[in-house]
């Protein structure tokens, strides 16, 4: 086999580079996966203080916002925009979008402080073919849990499958609302994420 002047063959540079290569995409796998860790801790950290937020506001008034108001469907948050940075308002998007509502945020402001978006990283929900990102209230006054009535959730979604929750309290909503059970740590996976809801204390 001839030698370069280097001493070194062809057939070894080019292993050399491969494994360049191999190492270079561990590597970026590597980074990639810390940065959607550090954006799902961002979001559960923020869906936290939003939950501690309408808890405060239960304890003080003993009832959740706009109880006037039957079923709702809100984000959580101002200023979310959609993918190429543009503000739409919609923390989820499709058929069935959900978006800001000012009045929502006013009612908790004391509590939650700068009402600022849970995540600007869109999530493909295959299962209900939406778009998710951020978080959102929901009242559905026909959904349970454990047979007991529960109408307040928090719905939101990380990246990656079968991610841990964290938070308590958490519902399986693979039937939205028809069937609703309770579970420790309960969520669905859906298109390489993970969609989330929390139950919050009923007020009643």
């Amino acid at each position: 086999m001839k030698r370069w002047v280097n001493g070194f063959t062809l057939i070894e540079v080019m292993i050399a580079v491969a494994l360049i290569a191999l190492l270079a995409g561990l590597v970026m796998a590597g980074f990639g996966n810390s940065q959607k860790n550090a954006r799902n801790r961002q979001t559960i950290t923020a869906v936290r203080n939003y939950k501690t937020a309408l808890g405060a506001y239960l304890a003080d008034r003993g009832h959740y916002p706009m109880p006037e108001q039957a079923s709702y469907e809100y984000c959580l948050g101002l200023g979310y925009k959609d993918l190429i940075g543009t503000p739409d308002g919609d923390c989820r998007g499709g058929a069935a979008n959900i978006t800001e509502h000012a009045p929502l945020m006013d009612e908790i402001s004391d509590y939650i402080g700068n009402p600022e978006p849970v995540s600007e990283r869109r999530i493909w929900d295959f299962g209900r073919s939406v778009d998710l990102y951020g978080a959102y209230l929901i009242k559905d006054p026909l959904a349970t849990v454990d047979g007991v009535s529960s109408s307040y959730f928090i719905e939101y979604g990380l990246e990656g499958e079968s991610r841990d929750c964290v938070l308590t309290e958490v519902v399986d909503t693979s039937v939205w609302p028809a069937t609703t059970r309770t579970s420790a740590k309960s969520s669905y996976t859906s298109g390489g994420f993970t969609i989330c809801t929390i139950a919050l204390q009923s007020p009643d």
